[in-house]
C-alpha cells in the first residue's frame, strides 16, 4: 500500500477505466467504481473498506465526493480525466441507454446529484460537465501540484501521468 491516496475524478465515460489500468500497471491497488450505498440521510457514501484497502479509487462517486475525501486524506492526488464534450455526450447515450432498469438506487441517487438526473439528457449532461470541470479547477486552484488533468481519449498518458505521480515509465 502506498501511503498518499490516488484519486480519479473524472466523470463517467472520460477514461476511467483507462485510469484504472494504467495506476495499476505503476504498482497502485486500484478500484474503478468502488461500491457505494445510502446513509440515512439519502447521502452516496464510498464504502469504508475500499477507503482503506486500496491506494486508488476512480469514477463517479469518487468524482462526486472529491472534497470530501480531500479533507480525510491529506496530501493525495487526483487526476481530472476530460473528453471532448460531444463525444463524452454520445457517449453518455450509450451508457444511459444500456445501463439495466433495475439500477441501485444509490446508482440513480449518485447520477441525479452528478448529471442532475438519472436518465440521458443532453442539456443536463452538458451542463453537469462543464460545471464538474469548472468546479474542479476552482477548487484546486491554489494546489496545482495535487491535480493532474488529463485526455486519455485524445491520446495523453504515461507522459503526463507518470512525472505527476513520481513514477518511472512501464
Amino acid at each position: 500500500m502506498h501511503n498518499n491516496k490516488i484519486f480519479g475524478i473524472g466523470l463517467s465515460r472520460t477514461g476511467t477505466t483507462s485510469l484504472t489500468k494504467a495506476l495499476e500497471i505503476l504498482g497502485y491497488k486500484s478500484k474503478h467504481f468502488p461500491k457505494i450505498y445510502l446513509d440515512r440521510k439519502k447521502e452516496v457514501k464510498i464504502k469504508a473498506e475500499y477507503l482503506k484497502n486500496y491506494d486508488a479509487l476512480i469514477d463517479t462517486p469518487i468524482a462526486l465526493s472529491y472534497k470530501q475525501l480531500d479533507k480525510i486524506f491529506p496530501n493525495s492526488k487526483f487526476i481530472l480525466t476530460i473528453r471532448d464534450k460531444k463525444s463524452w455526450l454520445k457517449s453518455c447515450k450509450y451508457m444511459f441507454k444500456n445501463m439495466p432498469k433495475d439500477k441501485a438506487k444509490a446508482i440513480s441517487v449518485l447520477h441525479e446529484k452528478l448529471y442532475n438526473g438519472a436518465e440521458f439528457n443532453k442539456e443536463n449532461l452538458s451542463t453537469a460537465y462543464d460545471s464538474h470541470i469548472k468546479n474542479v479547477l476552482s477548487y484546486f486552484e491554489n494546489r496545482k501540484t495535487d491535480l493532474l488533468i488529463i485526455n486519455i481519449p485524445k491520446g495523453e498518458g504515461w507522459e503526463k501521468l507518470c512525472p505527476f505521480l513520481k513514477k518511472p515509465y512501464p
